[in-house]
Parts: structure tokens; C-alpha cells; sequence
């Protein structure tokens, strides 16, 4: 669900620079479809890459729809980053 979404993300995120927005569901019949807007401000590309490599560890539940990285000029070596990521949750169809 979307709180589950939201802590893994945290916990993904654990020691990086981190803002996530409330979460945003759309629902279907058979499915909900959660999105969260993750930034990070004045990362460095280590910290980013362990964060993307453990939401592509986590696919097809937690993936990434969108992302932009912009560089920090005012902190040579760091960036800022804004990803959309998503969580699918199945759900049951109502008798």
C-alpha cells in the first residue's frame, strides 16, 4: 500500500539528504498504483546510484517513472535529484 511504499523508499534512502511528498494513488479494478515524489538535494552520485540500484532491486513492486538530476553549483561534486517512483499494489476485485 502507500504507506509501505513511503517506508521503503526511507529506508532505501537511509543517510541521504531526503524529501518524499504525500504519496498519490490511482486505483483500478485489479490494481493501485502509488507515486511519490522523492528529492534529494546536494547528494553525491555514490549515495544516488545505491538509492537507484535498490528500487531496481525491488521491481516490478517499487520502480522509477521519472528523474532529473541538475548539479549543485554552489557544492562542486553533489547534485540534486528528483524521481517519481512508483509501487503497484494488486488488489482484490469487490464481490
Amino acid at each position: 500500500n502507500a504507506a509501505q511504499a513511503y517506508a521503503e523508499v526511507s529506508r532505501l534512502a537511509q543517510g541521504l539528504p531526503l524529501e518524499i511528498a504525500a504519496p498519490r494513488t490511482d486505483r483500478t479494478e485489479n490494481f493501485s498504483l502509488h507515486s511519490l515524489q522523492v528529492t534529494f538535494r546536494r547528494v553525491d552520485m555514490a549515495g544516488l546510484l545505491r538509492f537507484y540500484e535498490g528500487v531496481n532491486a525491488r521491481a516490478p513492486y517499487l520502480g522509477i517513472d521519472q528523474c532529473t538530476i541538475s548539479a549543485d553549483r554552489s557544492a562542486p561534486g553533489m547534485v540534486t535529484a528528483v524521481f517519481r517512483v512508483y509501487s503497484v499494489e494488486a488488489v482484490r476485485p469487490a464481490k
